[in-house]
């Protein structure tokens, strides 16, 4: 079912993704373009959530020191990726390392990420050459940070901006140790902790956005809220509400020994239509263009990311239960979801380059809705295919490997 989900989350990345970038001007003003932009706005929502619910399923119920540990370096690889792919996208698609100038902060940048991947890499090493790989990685960075004025303007600040990869590696990384601390308490009682401290972050983000700037270097700050100098991205506040909120269902899930009768089933849920049908009803309620909405919203701004938290969360919810309703009638569409959703993070690289990149810019810009929805379906094929091949490819048995080495 998480893969199911995730799937889903995927096609609606790829909607938003190529409709922003592949639509005219002309088609832009349309309502279709409203609409594409409100369906891709659940992919990262949904991605952080259901990054919540699978750490909080594959943890073990009382996980020690060296598992909350993984967690942690999944959740760093994962930002990591994210920072290779701001610097594939500054150094390729804008053409960086044509000019000479922009050479020793890319490789700079490359030698950062190297580093950082070498200190926590599942290889034996000892604490001294982890620490040190990780203040060598430093070094690197604060080398980059120091030439960002001085490189070629056209894509750099891609190289600092907290994008989606960097907040779910984040938030998996915290929740892995959220996860940790609450390893001696009733599997209730820290469902319940995790879903006061999604609302609670979800509620800050309005209070805390701007602080963290005055106090801190960008470089950390920017992580932790927004400020009006940088609106968008991705960081703690308040997209870590999501991650919390998924680990929370999936802590109550395992607290009441749910199970789950097929792969595409919703656990002990006779009637998931209805589970849809009111979640549906919810979203609708904190649906943000809302009358009702708006004038509450109106009056306390600081409730907007806790009304987009319950709307996103009600559409996410839904989706889950329109795949567990259908599924049944629809197995070969509902395991090609699972299968997008289980190479999610190729699927993401890749597709940004035919989106965003070199092999879109014939596209960019150029379509009307007919030629863009064209578009979409064969990418979308073209990424299912992808993720076929990826599944059926041979791989090591490294335990035999190792074995005989």
């Amino acid at each position: 079912m998480v893969d199911a989900v995730r799937g889903l989350a995927v096609l609606a990345m790829i909607e938003w993704h190529t409709a922003d970038a592949w639509l005219s001007a002309s088609a832009r003003e349309r309502g279709g373009f409203v609409a594409a932009e409100l369906i891709g706005g659940l992919a990262a929502p949904a991605f952080l959530l259901l990054a919540g619910v699978s750490s909080a399923l594959a943890s073990p119920l009382q996980p020690t020191a060296a598992q909350t540990w993984a967690g942690v370096r999944r959740g760093v690889r994962i930002a990591l990726a994210g920072y290779a792919l701001s610097l594939y996208a500054w150094c390729v698609d804008r053409a960086a390392v044509l000019q000479l100038r922009n050479v020793p902060t890319a490789v700079a940048m490359a030698l950062a990420l190297g580093l950082f991947a070498l200190a926590i890499d599942d290889r034996k090493r000892s604490t001294q050459v982890r620490i040190g790989l990780a203040l060598a990685g430093v070094v690197a960075a604060r080398f980059v940070a120091s030439q960002l004025d001085h490189v070629t303007r056209d894509g750099a600040s891609l190289l600092p901006r907290i994008d989606v990869l960097h907040g779910i590696g984040a938030a998996l990384a915290i929740t892995s140790l959220a996860l940790h601390a609450v390893r001696a308490l009733p599997l209730r009682t820290r469902a319940w902790i995790f879903g006061a401290g999604a609302v609670a972050v979800a509620s800050l983000a309005w209070s805390v956005a701007g602080v963290p700037q005055r106090v801190m270097p960008d470089a950390i700050a920017d992580w932790i809220a927004r400020d009006a100098v940088r609106p968008h991205g991705f960081p703690l506040f308040p997209w870590l509400a999501y991650s919390l909120l998924g680990a929370a269902v999936a802590l109550r899930v395992r607290a009441t020994a749910m199970r789950l009768d097929h792969a595409w089933a919703m656990p002990n849920v006779s009637r998931p239509a209805l589970v849809a049908l009111a979640a549906l009803v919810i979203a609708a309620l904190a649906w943000e263009p809302w009358p009702v909405s708006r004038a509450l919203l109106a009056v306390a701004p600081s409730l907007r990311s806790l009304g987009r938290l319950v709307f996103n969360a009600s559409m996410i919810t839904a989706g889950a239960a329109l795949i567990a309703t259908f599924a049944p009638r629809a197995l070969g569409a509902t395991r090609a979801l699972a299968l997008l959703g289980r190479h999610s993070l190729v699927v993401y690289a890749v597709h940004l380059e035919f989106a965003y990149g070199l092999a879109g810019i014939p596209l960019q810009r150029t379509l009307g809705f007919a030629a863009w929805a064209l578009g979409f379906a064969l990418l979308v094929g073209a990424m299912l295919a992808l993720s076929h091949a990826i599944e059926r490819a041979p791989r090591r048995d490294l335990t035999r490997v190792r074995a005989a080495a």
